[in-house]
């Protein structure tokens, strides 16, 4: 081999790895199809309804039975055997430009912490989105909440101020919370709030105001 040709292979063998450093960097450092996920699975949540239940405050009947049904069909149903043990394989580390977001991280919304904010705001979304439905109050790019049009809320728009106060203070919380406990390294939780700003917005009623 030429030393022009030894010297193009060292300089291609370095930039190759110049590359795997950045792309492993950059999804080490911030797992977006994770974050992306968990803003899904948090807001679809906080809109999910409540399970019915009748008057005297137990489960329907409907339910009642499901749940009576489900427990016939699995105490019918035979234990499995255990899997055979697997003889150890050696790791395998394969590096792809882009492809994984922090090998395969998992961001969870699931601390104490989070789920408290959680049931805080879930008690909100009825009142929410009636004034967002008004078009008194928009979602923002940042995932908050503004009060756009205050008269649109009439002489309840002390009230709506209030109420906005209240969500935006947990959702600060909640963005923050999310951040410190899965260690994703986000100033100012920038990526995590547009995320669940994107969330937000589809969730919302249609036509609520949105801005960037």
């Amino acid at each position: 081999m030429t030393p022009i040709a030894r010297r193009l292979g060292r300089a291609t063998t370095l930039l190759v790895c110049a590359l795997l450093v950045s792309c492993i960097t950059v999804n080490v450092n911030f797992p977006e199809t994770a974050v992306q996920k968990a803003a899904n699975d948090f807001v679809s949540d906080l809109y999910k309804p409540a399970p019915a239940v009748a008057d005297n405050g137990k489960a329907t009947a409907t339910e009642a039975a499901d749940v009576k049904n489900a427990v016939k069909k699995s105490s019918k149903k035979k234990t499995p055997k255990a899997p055979a043990a697997q003889p150890d394989k050696p790791t395998t580390w394969i590096f792809s430009f882009g492809v994984t977001d922090a090998f395969a991280q998992e961001v969870s919304t699931g601390s104490p912490k989070a789920q408290e904010i959680k049931g805080r705001m879930k008690g909100r979304i009825a009142e929410l989105d009636k004034w967002k439905s008004k078009g008194a109050v928009c979602e923002t790019a940042d995932g908050m909440l503004v009060l756009k049009h205050p008269e649109k809320a009439g002489g309840d728009a002390g009230a709506v101020s209030q109420l906005l106060k209240a969500e935006n203070d947990d959702r600060d919380a909640l963005y923050a919370e999310i951040v410190d406990h899965n260690k994703i390294k986000d100033r100012n939780q920038t990526r995590v709030r547009s995320f669940f700003a994107a969330e937000f917005k589809k969730f919302s009623p249609a036509g609520t105001c949105f801005e960037n």
